[in-house]
Order: structure tokens, then sequence, then C-alpha cells
């Protein structure tokens, strides 16, 4: 099991190449809200990689 630390590494480095490129996440599975937040602030078009848009 993963510490909250090191949790908290992973999703920093998520929002870094959401950032970078916001088309990312349709490479990724199951991404945390704030990841998926981002990416719609930075491209809204990224909306089409989100299964359930809430």
């Amino acid at each position: 099991m993963l510490g909250k630390e090191s949790d908290l590494m992973e999703l920093s480095k998520l929002m870094a190449i959401i950032k970078t490129n916001p088309n990312a996440l349709a490479h990724l599975e199951n991404p945390p809200d704030e990841v998926k937040l981002l990416a719609v602030q930075q491209n809204g078009l990224v909306l089409k990689y989100i299964n359930n848009p809430t």
C-alpha cells in the first residue's frame, strides 16, 4: 500500500503532465478529479476523454 506522501508525489507528477499536455488525460485510467478538472481548465476539449463528467 502506498503512503500519503507517495500519493501526493504521484498526484503532483500527474498535475505537471496535464499542465504541459492536457490531452495526456486520454491515456490515464481513472484519473483523480483534481487532474480531470485541471485538464478541462487547460483545454475544454478534453471533456471527451472523461467517462462521467460531473
